[in-house]
């Protein structure tokens, strides 16, 4: 693909024998009502939704709120994606009483520095945004909005829900288990390789 925008139409082409497709990121999160509250509308209907994005950890998030409501549930012959994340559907509506709770920047370090030098809005974020990320605090007043033309934005204590924050925790052991595994199969074949090596040249 030559970029996000292409790869996410590609994937409605794939699916247009549905009548509706749920767009969903690895980082967005709902609550069970939510999800049926979604659900419950009619096939045709494009559903955008209000967001909330954390900052850290799922116990800050950003002050103002984000004023986008992307379109989460949409049909793929009536939708488009015309930028990135951001879906044009045919007779949609906003909900913003619905909640996506985004944990976009709910990172580590280095998973932060090597989300904004290689995701779609690289180009656009400001160079001094990677200090920001170091230097905050909570309780801060640091600017952590990462664009180069940034509204002022903070970080302010505000909790997700704690069903949110139970199935974060959940999906963070399986990620740790799978690292722990990784590690232990790279060092065995390391193992294995150094052996086998050794073996060779006796």
């Amino acid at each position: 693909w030559a970029d996000e925008t292409a790869q996410r139409n590609d994937a409605l082409d794939r699916l247009s024998h549905y009548d509706r497709v749920w767009v969903n990121d690895a980082d967005e999160y709902y609550t069970r009502d939510a999800i049926e509250q979604i659900l419950g509308y009619p096939a045709p209907i494009g559903v955008g939704v209000g967001m909330r994005t954390y900052w850290k950890t799922p116990e800050w998030r950003y002050e103002p709120a984000d004023n986008w409501h992307p379109v989460v549930l949409l049909h793929p012959q009536r939708s488009t994606f015309r930028e990135y994340r951001d879906a044009l559907a045919r007779e949609s509506f906003d909900y913003p009483d619905i909640t996506m709770h985004h944990f976009s920047y709910v990172l580590t370090d280095a998973e932060a520095m090597r989300k904004m030098r290689s995701f779609s809005h690289a180009s656009i974020v400001r160079p001094e945004w990677f200090e920001a990320w170091r230097m905050w605090q909570p309780g801060s007043a640091i600017n952590i909005c990462p664009w180069t033309s940034p509204p002022y934005v903070r970080a302010v204590h505000d909790p997700a829900p704690a069903e949110i924050q139970e199935r974060y925790a959940n999906w963070q052991r399986i990620v740790d288990m799978h690292e722990t595994l990784g590690d232990l199969g790279g060092r065995r074949r390391a193992t294995v390789a150094a052996t086998a090596e050794q073996g060779g040249s006796r």
